[in-house]
């Protein structure tokens, strides 16, 4: 079931319970994401730099909440391959999979090339996601000002109407677990 949900090897072990705080920022951003998957309401933002913590943390909602993990690059993928000969689905039906997942977080957002078209095809599922009042997890390690230039301006705006950002101010787990 958790194949599934996007949720596949490591990631299974990734809940609330195995997150690690040790300052109280981090725990901050551990209460915002229990808040969130006990009340999944609007659009949830999590951005800060590359190891520390936010995957976890969105992939511990999805948990919680039978969401739905993905990358932003695998979604734009997803969707593509409908432009194929022979793909019985259509763009549409693509995008409506996405838009009507129960929860959906979306990793990795300014990974992918932030041409028009998947700034489009975002919008479109965070619109719809937002006009049918389902919650959104939106992970990445730009700063929110370079997030907003890569999500683009209507996009920003459905976030403002009922989301929330947090912030991931501390240095990489990683870092500090090997070095």
């Amino acid at each position: 079931m958790l194949a599934d949900m996007g949720i596949v090897g490591r990631m299974q072990e990734m809940r609330f319970g195995a997150y690690q705080t040790n300052t109280q920022a981090q725990l901050e951003a551990l209460r915002a994401c229990r808040a969130f998957a006990e009340h999944p309401e609007g659009t949830l933002l999590l951005i800060g730099a590359v190891g520390t913590g936010k995957t976890h943390l969105a992939v511990s909602i999805c948990q919680e909440t039978c969401g739905t993990y993905t990358t932003l690059m695998r979604l734009v993928r997803n969707v593509r391959e409908t432009y194929r000969r022979g793909c019985p689905d259509s763009e549409q039906d693509r995008i409506d999979f996405w838009s009507d997942r129960a929860m959906l977080a979306v990793d990795e957002v300014g990974v992918q090339a932030c041409s028009d078209s998947e700034r489009m095809l975002l919008y479109e599922i965070i619109n719809q996601r937002n006009n049918f009042d389902l919650p959104t997890v939106l992970v990445s390690n730009e700063t929110l000002e370079t997030v907003g230039t890569i999500l683009g301006e209507r996009t920003m705006d459905r976030i403002a109407e009922r989301g929330r950002v947090v912030l991931f101010t501390w240095a990489s787990y990683r870092r500090r677990a090997n070095g």
